[in-house]
């Protein structure tokens, strides 16, 4: 889907932070990191290119982190400043002889540093804007986090935590990433990584009803859990271009095959006989709005989920009797109508049950946001519908096999614990590719909110992350989706590089961090 380019990337449990998500015609947008904290001072075609030699696994090549006390403190005014930066004096409360203003004006600041080890540091940006900004903050020319200013016009201290750096790292650069600001000072200190160990306290399904099928594969995926990342791909339809564009390319296919809600009998099939081959299915619900205006996109559609909320306990009653409360005024008409989308999608999804096919099953994504129109009208109305959902599918239409996947990605959207197995980010980060850690940050982030007892993916991915850092950083995802169509394809069928290197795939699909089709197939006992 066209659309799907131009959303925004998640929102951040972050503390006193604004936070602005983006949509330009085109691209997915980035935004702020997580382990930020501040305290006031479509292809059909397949390419036909035979399957490469499969590459020898790669080892899990983690450095030794040896921590050591570090306290340094960095006055801006004494740094290197590019493309006009200046120093300046008019806000108050500064330290030394003034700070750095010109960012707005593609301004670099530059500070040179000398590090005493390979470890986790944390590093305190003194800051000050009128508007919300955004700060990018490179590593010897690489970026390695991203925050949002304040707009109070009042020096603030914004602690970026759990940042590795090697020993090897000489210059800390600050630029803009969105509008102007004024930086005072820089602090960096000693820090330890920001996520904890990955592991999984409990393996059962929230739905207690669950299927045999679907409580195998969530021990499977439990199983796996902070030992490998499970592949995973998006197709844009039931002939698999995708993935076997990934087969062609690696020589690996990937475990997880990533769709849209679909009522075509050929996609359904395409579903089952992905299980039936060992492999993964995962769906999400892009819900068009049940309007006449209809649409996924809230600056499309005439329907407001705020309409639609209700006291009354919906959820189990026959459309009959929901009809009835409509007719009698009890209900709005959009609250009706959004239970019979419910039920002609717990029919599709009923198909699969009655063929024993276990689903992970992602309605209402990236719910913390305001460009889809579940998201739009806030977490109260989000929440409601996501109750709605859920109780609607378990427990009137007795729905068996499905895992359920939360991606609303704040902890103000995190919806009842009881209705989701599976905690998940989708991260897209405008005009780069192969952004390495950068995933760190957002698996921190939900672990802080969703706890030890859930599992964490990453459902969408605009560039396959790295296996090193991942594992470095203790951010072993469940699995990863990489997005569908340009995201890994030209218009002529072949791999495109735009956005994932081909090397980054290569070293992904044979890390030995990472489980490929054949290699989940033999770790789970499938086909013996």
């Amino acid at each position: 889907m066209n659309f799907r380019k131009c959303m925004a990337l998640l929102f951040a449990d972050i503390t006193a932070v604004g936070i602005i998500s983006s949509c330009s015609t085109g691209e997915k947008v980035g935004s702020v990191p997580d382990n930020v904290t501040e305290t006031t001072n479509a292809v059909t075609e397949t390419a036909t290119a035979p399957p490469v030699t499969t590459l020898p696994e790669i080892p899990l090549d983690l450095p030794t982190i040896k921590k050591q006390e570090y306290e340094e403190f960095y006055e801006t005014e004494k740094g290197k400043l590019k493309n006009g930066m200046r120093v300046g004096c008019d806000y108050d409360d500064f330290s030394g002889d003034g700070y750095v203003v010109g960012f707005g004006e593609g301004g670099i600041l530059e500070i040179s540093v000398k590090l005493p080890s390979d470890q986790y540091y944390d590093l305190t940006f003194r800051t000050a804007s009128n508007d919300i900004s955004r700060l990018g903050i490179t590593a010897d020319g690489k970026t390695i986090a991203e925050f949002d200013t304040s707009d109070n016009g009042i020096f603030t201290d914004i602690t970026v935590s759990g940042v590795y750096l090697s020993r090897n790292t000489s210059v800390i650069g600050i630029q803009s990433a969105l509008g102007d600001f004024a930086v005072d000072f820089v602090k960096i200190t000693d820090g330890k990584c920001a996520s904890e160990n990955t592991a999984l306290r409990t393996r059962k399904p929230v739905n207690k009803n669950a299927s045999d099928e679907a409580v195998s594969l969530m021990n499977s995926l439990a199983d796996c859990y902070g030992k490998y990342i499970i592949t995973g791909q998006y197709v844009s339809d039931e002939n698999n271009a995708e993935i076997e564009l990934i087969y062609n390319t690696t020589g690996k296919y990937p475990v997880v095959r990533c769709s849209e809600l679909s009522d075509s009998k050929a996609e359904t099939d395409a579903v089952a006989e992905w299980y039936r081959n060992g492999g993964i299915p995962f769906i999400t619900w892009y819900w068009n709005s049940p309007s006449d205006e209809s649409s996924v996109l809230s600056e499309k559609t005439d329907f407001s989920l705020s309409d639609a909320v209700c006291e009354k306990d919906i959820a189990k009653l026959s459309l009959k009797d929901i009809e009835k409360l409509c007719s009698d005024g009890e209900i709005s008409e959009q609250c009706l109508a959004l239970v019979r989308d419910i039920d002609s999608t717990a029919e599709i999804l009923g198909r699969l049950d009655k063929q024993n096919i276990p689903v992970l099953w992602r309605p209402l994504p990236e719910g913390g946001g305001n460009w889809y129109w579940w998201g739009a009208d806030g977490e109260k109305a989000y929440k409601w519908l996501w109750e709605l959902v859920y109780n609607r599918m378990t427990a009137y239409h007795k729905l068996s096999n499905l895992l359920w996947v939360w991606n609303g990605q704040s902890k103000e959207y995190m919806v009842n614990r009881s209705m989701f197995d599976i905690a998940s980010a989708d991260i897209y980060i405008s005009g780069e590719k192969d952004y390495g850690n950068r995933f760190c940050e957002k698996f921190a982030a939900i672990q802080r909110f969703v706890g030890e007892d859930k599992l964490i993916a990453l459902s969408e991915c605009g560039s396959v992350l790295d296996t090193v850092s991942a594992f470095r950083d203790n951010a072993v995802w469940s699995f990863f989706g990489l997005w569908n169509g340009e995201y890994i394809m030209t218009e002529s069928g072949e791999y495109s590089e735009e956005y994932t290197g081909l090397d980054a795939l290569l070293s992904a699909y044979n890390s030995e961090g990472v489980l490929t089709l054949d290699e989940y197939r033999e770790v789970n006992g499938i086909g013996e």
